[in-house]
């Protein structure tokens, strides 16, 4: 569920710019230029306990009204054409990107983009398709919210106890992704389940997760209607916190599964979470190494002809409930408006 908040100075700034018209104008005085890319996670409304609410990113109306937007007023390009704008033959374009392999991108997100004639970018975690396993952020919501306490009790990973803020417990559910995300890759299997004995809670059944992600027929049948993918590791550890052999086994093993799977080469990879310290300077050699051409992170910005790193591009994320104004003020003015 979505809790609604007061709009900030930002988003108020964006609706008198695009109400008044002054958007168009300050972007013909200051137009970007450069490669912009738009990262999207899950399509839809956020309602099951299964999920983390916090990587929706759209409604499919809200989705449909940003391509709306950006088919009349920008060239939304493929990963193709990246080389023409770093190296300044093209003077800008937008990139859309999707990140994890949920099935509502197949279900909501890649009807919409065949409505618009846009591609996209698909970038899959491996695992998740193959085994239906249920996404680590997604397994601490799980248990936070169908918990029948009303407090984390004191232990070893989070020190003092927690007291649930009702009804959402939004706040709890990223006090625990935040520790989750510093923890060394091979502590995050008891982290959870000490949670969850803690919490009283079960895992959720193999028919309860049945839907939750892509199927490799729906990406086969996505790629041959102009969608693109790309790799997201295979279990989506936080790179960083893994030794250099576990990354290599991760970004190699993800690439292969999906080339095989695509009877195509990939080129693209984005790290997850991908902020500044979930990967390193030798996750990007691995990800030369294995063959990619590019990499995106998930830090905000505009990848600058001459200048931008090729192994992490910026990304600006796009969340649930933005108004329409706020989207469109960020994309064009995204000097000013991207974070």
């Amino acid at each position: 569920m979505m809790i609604q908040s007061r709009p900030g100075k930002r988003e108020i700034a964006a609706r008198i710019l695009d109400a008044s018209g002054m958007r168009r104008i300050v972007s013909g005085v200051r137009p970007w230029s450069g490669l912009q890319v738009l990262n999207y996670h899950r399509i839809g409304v956020p309602s099951s306990p299964l999920a983390d609410h916090g990587v929706y990113s759209a409604t499919q109306e809200e989705f449909a009204a940003q391509l709306a937007f950006l088919s009349r007023e920008f060239e939304v390009i493929r990963l193709d054409q990246i080389d023409e704008i770093l190296t300044g033959k093209r003077k800008r374009g937008v990139l859309l990107t999707f990140d994890d392999g949920y099935r509502d991108n197949y279900e909501l997100a890649y009807p919409v983009l065949k409505e618009y004639g846009l591609s996209a970018v698909f970038f899959l975690t491996t695992g998740f398709l193959d085994n239906g396993t249920l996404a680590w952020w997604d397994e601490l919501a799980w248990t936070v919210r169908t918990s029948p306490l009303s407090t984390i009790p004191e232990n070893r990973w989070t020190g003092a106890a927690i007291a649930f803020d009702e009804p959402h417990r939004e706040r709890a559910i990223r006090r625990l992704l935040g520790i989750h995300k510093q923890l060394a890759w091979s502590e995050t299997p008891a982290f959870r389940q000490e949670l969850r004995e803690l919490l009283k809670v079960e895992l959720p059944t193999s028919d309860e997760l049945a839907d939750v992600w892509m199927t490799w027929d729906m990406v086969r049948e996505m790629h041959a209607g102009g969608m693109e993918f790309g790799g997201h590791t295979v279990t989506h550890p936080v790179l960083a916190n893994l030794p250099v052999a576990e990354q290599r086994e991760e970004i190699v093993q993800s690439k292969q599964r999906i080339e095989a799977e695509l009877g195509s080469p990939i080129q693209a990879f984005s790290y997850p979470v991908g902020q500044h310290d979930s990967f390193t300077a030798e996750t990007e050699e691995l990800l030369k190494e294995s063959g990619y051409r590019f990499g995106f992170s998930f830090m905000a910005g505009i990848g600058k002809a001459h200048s931008a790193d090729w192994m992490s591009l910026p990304r600006y994320s796009i969340e649930l409930g933005t108004p329409e104004s706020m989207f469109r003020t960020a994309v064009t003015l995204p000097q000013l408006f991207g974070r």
